[in-house]
């Protein structure tokens, strides 16, 4: 006897499993959150931009503490 070959979801890719789903909405939503932050002029200090810009003002002022005596 032939094969069926009229079974329904035999042609179908498997399905994405929901923690996938769910990864990818919170990574969008992430994503527009932050866009949106930075549209509205908000600002974030933190980094290597903040630490080496510390890092600067403290040599600066430790170069004038010891200029001084």
């Amino acid at each position: 006897m032939a094969e069926n070959q009229n079974v329904p979801g035999r042609s179908k890719p498997p399905k994405t499993p929901g923690w996938v789903k769910v990864f990818f909405i919170v990574i969008v939503l992430l994503l527009v959150i932050v866009v949106l932050a930075h549209l509205m002029g908000l600002q974030f200090d933190h980094g290597a931009g903040t630490l080496l810009q510390t890092f600067a003002s403290y040599t600066q002022y430790s170069q004038h503490a010891l200029l001084r005596g």
